[in-house]
């Protein structure tokens, strides 16, 4: 279960503000399929990837998104299943699966 503090719930829905994911992220209906929980992932694991594509590294990528140290925002990376540059823990499976068959000449599809 993930647990968020205050400051970080104010922190991501602040970042969420932008005029293009207004309707997407803050004007969600809320019913009985909102998860508040899902919402904050989903905006975490965009602003850590896009910083991370934007400066190059995480070390560089902390400054911008303000979570002031590396290892901070490795350990964001890791609760959000950030593990490479714009990949997913699921990606990055597929990728693995499809490199291996690849190599074995076995190609199927996903």
């Amino acid at each position: 279960m993930k647990t968020f503090d205050a400051k970080t719930v104010i922190a991501l829905i602040e970042a969420a503000k932008t005029e293009g994911s207004r309707d997407q992220i803050l004007d969600r209906e809320i019913n009985e399929n909102f998860n508040l929980k899902d919402v904050i992932e989903e905006v975490a694991v965009h602003y850590i990837e896009r910083a991370i594509m934007q400066e190059g590294n995480i070390r560089c990528a902390s400054k911008v998104l303000g979570l002031g140290s590396y290892q901070n925002t490795l350990n964001w990376a890791t609760r959000y299943g950030v593990h490479e540059v714009g990949k997913t823990k699921k990606e990055n499976l597929e990728r693995k699966v499809i490199s291996k068959l690849s190599e074995k000449k076995q190609l199927v599809k996903i």
